[in-house]
């Protein structure tokens, strides 16, 4: 027991660090694939098949503009992962991302649960905007201010993993 608290607290460690040296690197002097720094892989090979099990069968009517969302919450041993879509740049303001990353060819993002002390740069958000929510981008170009949300009912999934393996999936709608 004494090991896999040990084994979580590395885990919680390695986390905070590449959270913390992501978000002290500046956005302005990158190109946008490295300005969002797309570096992260999922090396959890049950979680990567849920994600992308869940690009493949959970539908936004009407929506083309979306980008895989994660929000993940430890406790001990155990990671809850809630996946659904981000479809309004509004999301990000309100819940900043601790990273990004891709799955196959697909770009996400992570977010850790009650991250109030972080935000987004507006320069950061306008980069994602432009890159994966052009209508909002266009919006934002027209007005100079953010467009009004989206709304859809969403379908989210949410998986608890202990020790690598997948003990429950739950499937939540709003």
């Amino acid at each position: 027991m004494e090991v896999e608290k040990f084994r979580v607290m590395v885990r919680i460690f390695l986390v905070s660090f590449y959270i913390f040296s992501g978000i002290s690197c500046s956005f302005q002097h990158q190109d946008v694939g490295n300005e969002l720094m797309i570096n992260w892989v999922i090396n959890n090979k049950i979680l990567k098949e849920q994600i992308l099990a869940y690009i493949d069968s959970v539908e936004t009517p009407n929506i083309a503009d979306k980008v895989i969302m994660i929000t993940h919450k430890s406790i001990e041993d155990t990671s809850i992962y809630t996946l659904g879509y981000c479809i309004n740049i509004s999301t990000l303001q309100y819940f900043p991302p601790s990273l990004f990353f891709k799955v196959d060819e697909n770009f996400g993002f992570l977010l850790m649960e009650n991250n109030v002390d972080f935000s987004l740069t507006e320069e950061a958000l306008i980069t994602i905007m432009k890159s994966y929510f052009p209508d909002q981008y266009d919006y934002y170009m027209k007005y100079g201010d953010y467009p009004p949300p989206i709304t859809a009912r969403e379908v989210l999934w949410r998986l608890t993993l202990k020790e690598d393996e997948l003990v429950k999936k739950e499937e939540l709608r709003n």
